[in-house]
């Protein structure tokens, strides 16, 4: 499209551009003051319109600068200054992909550290995607920003700290996926869904505030939050995703509130040091592999809102000794209590009709089934 159109010709033309500055020995004050003329004179042999010129005009100077290492410094300069996050961005990757940049240095220390201005208002998807050194994000304290896009901060593995603005409505899909040393986060009041895979793989966030304006927590939400210890869902959630908790190795209490209705696919799977577990009445399903490979959930007491138990729902919980299943619950699911070694004795209402295949295969302490 037209925009792709544009960002492809400053990659190829910022190159020339720098060359131009370097040839002409241009110092800081001319470039800001000739920016217009460097890049005219630097494109005039190309077919472009006016409109495309004065559009690529601070992309390309802000890439060019920063192909030199003495110019890096105004290169930040001004992406700061400039009203797009593209022009931000841009720079900050062009710094990302040059081997060359002694850690130590002032440059580096720059780069570490990203300042987002208030006239940036949305934060695209990518943009930030694989900035392997960024630790710190700061926004303006007069930030308006209300969308975090999908992939926004995808895999920026060094982030250990970012204030998100108060304003923030949205965060999109994959927002922080695999930020490992993200420590702490608060959700802003405004948010009311954390959409899918937000938070996956923030394997040292150990803390994090859910506000009472969220609603829905998406398909694998926090799933790898291996440091996540304790969480609080709020009473305004009505929905927890697939896989939303699966895998949080240290979460050892979670309190599900009355407004949940059902236990979605692998929701709390893998969350090895979880203890207990209080399912409120207002739950009427609990899905396929809900609390596969809980190897810590001593007991569980189903309630009697409960009528179904789906597929593999409690299989391989290893230390499952006591499960009461109440009169409410229909059908159990193919191997839904599969290798739960530690389990002696359950009983099964007259109201289960339909026991699906391998239900209680290789509990192998099982010896009274009523």
């Amino acid at each position: 499209d037209y925009f792709q159109c544009l960002i492809e010709s400053i990659k190829c033309h910022h190159n020339d551009i720098a060359k131009y500055i370097e040839d002409n020995l241009l110092d800081q004050s001319e470039i800001e003051s000739r920016k217009e003329e460097i890049v005219f004179n630097c494109l005039k042999y190309h077919n472009y319109s006016f409109m495309q010129v004065e559009t690529i005009i601070d992309n390309s100077v802000c890439l060019c600068l920063v192909h030199y290492d003495k110019l890096i410094d105004l290169a930040l300069k001004m992406a700061n200054e400039s009203n797009k996050i593209c022009e931000l961005c841009y720079c900050y990757r062009m710094l990302a992909n040059k081997t060359e940049i002694d850690q130590n240095n002032s440059t580096f220390e720059s780069f570490t550290h990203m300042f987002i201005p208030s006239s940036i208002t949305c934060i695209p998807c990518l943009y930030f995607r694989n900035f392997k050194s960024l630790k710190r994000i700061t926004f303006d304290v007069d930030s308006s920003i209300t969308k975090i896009g999908d992939n926004a901060f995808y895999m920026c593995e060094s982030l250990t700290q970012i204030n998100i603005p108060s304003y923030v409505t949205e965060f999109g899909e994959n927002a922080f996926f695999g930020c490992s040393s993200l420590t702490k986060i608060t959700i802003p009041s405004y948010v009311t869904s954390i959409g899918n895979g937000v938070f996956s793989g923030c394997s040292s966030l150990t803390q994090i505030t859910i506000p009472t304006s969220v609603t829905e927590i998406g398909i694998k939400a926090f799933a790898r939050c291996s440091s996540l210890v304790q969480i609080t869902i709020p009473t305004s959630v009505t929905k927890i995703g697939e896989s939303a908790f699966s895998e949080c190795s240290s979460l050892e209490h979670i309190m599900i509130p009355t407004s949940v209705t059902k236990i979605g696919k692998s929701a709390f799977s893998k969350c090895s040091s979880l203890t207990d577990m209080l399912i409120p009445f207002s739950v009427t399903e609990i899905g396929i592999k809900a609390f596969e490979k809980c190897s810590s959930l001593v007991q569980i007491s189903i309630p009697s809102s409960v009528m179904s138990i789906e597929e593999s729902a409690f299989s391989e919980c290893s230390s499952l000794v006591q499960i009461t299943i109440p009169f409410s619950v229909t059908k159990i699911g193919t191997k839904a209590f599969e290798k739960c070694s530690s389990l002696a004795q359950i009983t099964i209402p007259t109201s289960v009709s339909k026991i699906g295949d391998s239900a209680f295969s290789e509990c192998s302490s099982l010896t009274d089934m009523l």
